[in-house]
C-alpha cells in the first residue's frame, strides 16, 4: 500500500499478506486507488479476521 496523491491510496489484490500477494517481484497483481479511509478500515477488518479466526503465517 502507498499513497498516492491527496486522500488516495494504492491497495493490491490479493493481499500483501497472502502467499500469492503482491509481496513477489513479478506484475501479477492488480492495483487501485481507493480512499484512504476505506483502505484503512479494510486493513484493520482484515487484521481483526486473522487474529480472531487464528489465521498464521
Amino acid at each position: 500500500m502507498s499513497k498516492i496523491s491527496g486522500k488516495l491510496q494504492c491497495d493490491e489484490y490479493p493481499f500483501v499478506s497472502t502467499l500469492e500477494g503482491a509481496a513477489g517481484k513479478d506484475w501479477d497483481f492488480s492495483v487501485r486507488a481507493v480512499p484512504q479511509a476505506d483502505n484503512s478500515s479494510a486493513d484493520g477488518t482484515l487484521v481483526a479476521y486473522y487474529n480472531t479466526d487464528r489465521v498464521l503465517a
